[in-house]
């Protein structure tokens, strides 16, 4: 399994050198502002990194045998102490006690929306002291980035 092309690929990029920089400091450690945010994310984002099962669909198999240390590989920072209880609480969660397979794609892409998007933005919300407002959109269109990707439709698009 190709466990870099798993691995979480957003982070802030700092930029102190610019003229007029957007975010001179990491983000962690500064104090918040008090001024509004709106932050949110769409359905299904986790499809990013679930659609790569679609290039390598026998790697279900891997992921289920493998489970505790892809999860410390694709789902947490490098170096982050993750007890085993707790992987395995996660796994129950999204997967109850199935075996990971094709037909999981759907708990898949839950579990990188969840991990990757939906807990990333609770987690600066709390941490934000001015008024926040939060967005879900679960618009789908006619054009998706599972198009993209290659992956088949896992939410198609409703005719209203």
């Amino acid at each position: 399994m190709n466990q870099m092309e798993l691995k979480p690929v957003f982070a802030p990029v700092m930029d102190p050198a610019s003229k007029n920089p957007f975010l001179p400091k990491d983000p962690n450690k500064v104090k918040p502002n008090h001024v509004s945010w709106m932050t949110g994310c769409t359905l299904m984002e986790g499809v990013i990194k679930s659609a790569y099962f679609t290039k390598f669909p026998n790697d279900y198999q891997e992921m289920d045998r493998n489970f505790i240390n892809m999860s410390k590989v694709i789902l947490f920072k490098d170096n982050e102490f993750v007890p085993n209880d707790v992987i395995n609480r996660i796994r129950r969660y999204y997967f109850g006690n199935e075996t990971i397979s094709k037909e999981m794609v759907y708990n898949i892409t839950d579990l990188f929306s969840d991990s990757w998007f939906i807990w990333p933005m609770i987690r600066s919300l709390s941490m934000h002291k001015g008024p926040k407002y939060v967005y879900y959109d679960t618009y789908q269109g006619e054009r998706s980035l599972q198009d993209i990707y290659g992956i088949h439709r896992l939410v198609n698009v409703t005719q209203t």
